[in-house]
């Protein structure tokens, strides 16, 4: 809003710095053509000052004008700029997001299939317990069968 102001001022001072020196030279001709010569300490310049006097004020406001609109330009180019950063680090937590869902679901699934394994495992091992039993069993039927054999 406070930009917007300013714009609107600038023009206005533009436009009123245009009319009144316009108007001053529409009624005034033989002022703004008197050739003055004017010393500098160091040479003689002769002009016509209300002409010079004309063009400064406007070169100066049309400068102001300009640094007003290029301040205007970097303001939105960064506003924009920000906006993007923001957008991106958005997108930069929605996948961290997803990545920390997905690191969730495969530890679970990790637990899970451990649980799995370790109930394998001792199932496993019961088996072979058991087999290791049954072996030892023959073992021992067989040497008392030698046993019984040779008495």
């Amino acid at each position: 809003m406070n930009k917007l102001k300013l714009k609107h001022i600038l023009n206005i001072a533009i436009i009123a710095w245009l009319v009144i020196w316009i108007y001053y030279l529409a009624f005034n001709w033989e002022v703004f053509s008197i050739n003055l010569k004017t010393n500098l300490g160091f040479a003689v310049i002769g002009g016509y000052p209300f002409v010079f006097f004309f063009l400064i004020g406007l070169l100066f406001l049309i400068l102001i004008k300009y640094f007003d609109q290029s301040i205007t330009i970097r303001r939105i180019s960064k506003d924009k700029d920000t906006e993007n950063r923001i957008a991106l680090l958005e997108k930069d937590i929605e996948l961290l997001q997803m990545k920390e869902t997905l690191y969730k679901m495969q530890s679970e699934e990790m637990n899970k299939s451990n649980a799995s394994l370790n109930a394998l495992h001792e199932r496993l091992d019961k088996m072979s317990g058991k087999i290791k039993d049954v072996d030892n069993d023959d073992d021992k039927k067989s040497k008392t069968d030698e046993k019984e054999d040779k008495g």
